[in-house]
């Protein structure tokens, strides 16, 4: 578990009414659990922080991964319902392949500098700002 990354993950892109919430679980120790949920229905992120993926799959995991490798990061986490991935934390071409795709799934790519996610599907995709 990342408690930093998701601290911070939550401080920008989470709904500030909702900050709270987000900070007791992760404060208990049960953040990933509940950000996995909320991302399930897409519900109380800060959609204004981030942008649709357009295009095939093939393109949006191009686009993500190009926009990884401008920005020179080099690892990523993962925040999932899925409890194979949830909590890897992986360097960038495999956590992109694992992240992408998944329903319900958060990957923070750097110290938070870009950030992709899915709801449940079908999901669009979408990357921060």
């Amino acid at each position: 578990m990342r408690p930093d990354l998701e601290e911070a993950f939550i401080r920008k892109f989470i709904a500030k009414i909702k900050r709270p919430n987000y900070l007791y679980f992760l404060e208990k120790g049960r953040s990933n659990g509940y950000i996995a949920s909320m991302l399930q229905h897409g519900q109380d992120i800060n959609y204004s922080l981030f942008q649709e993926l357009q295009g095939h799959p093939g393109e949006k995991r191009t686009a993500l991964f190009q926009k990884a490798t401008e920005l020179k990061l080099k690892s990523g986490y993962i925040v999932s319902y899925d409890d194979r991935i949830n909590e890897l934390e992986l360097d960038t071409k495999d956590a992109v392949a694992t992240a992408f795709g998944q329903e319900a799934t958060l990957l923070i790519l750097g110290n938070n500098q870009l950030v992709y996610f899915e709801t449940e599907h079908p999901s669009p995709g979408y990357l921060s700002l």
